[in-house]
């Protein structure tokens, strides 16, 4: 399990990257460009954070999940800025991604596993 968290907490890094670096890639409006940098900065900047506290088996669930809530963000930017253009479906796809992956993992990482009898079901 500690792998598949590991994994999921870089590929959320690695989307806010792509965020970040979309704002470059693409020809974006004024607003929508600096939303791409502020937003994509933050949710690689969370994904590396849970990365880390993934490796030292700490609680990431309050970063997986602020970064869950930017890629809601990122899936309504489009609309709100209304900058309905083809780059938009980069930040709706990367959105919907970072939600998914980062909702998934701050869920995961959140429940935790019975260690003692005493806290497991008890038998029937």
């Amino acid at each position: 399990m500690a792998t598949q968290q590991r994994l999921l907490s870089g590929a959320t890094a690695l989307l806010g990257a792509w965020i970040l670096a979309s704002a470059f890639v693409y020809e974006l409006g004024d607003s929508h460009y600096l939303n791409n940098i502020v937003v994509g900065a933050a949710i690689a900047a969370l994904g590396a954070y849970a990365l880390w506290r993934a490796v030292t088996r700490d609680d990431r669930r309050y970063a997986l999940g602020l970064a869950a809530l930017l890629g809601l963000w990122m899936i309504a930017v489009p609309f709100v800025l209304d900058a309905a253009t083809a780059p938009s479906w980069s930040d709706i796809v990367s959105g919907l991604l970072v939600f998914a992956l980062a909702g998934y993992d701050a869920y995961r990482s959140g429940r935790r596993a019975p260690t003692t009898r005493t806290e497991q079901e008890p038998a029937r």
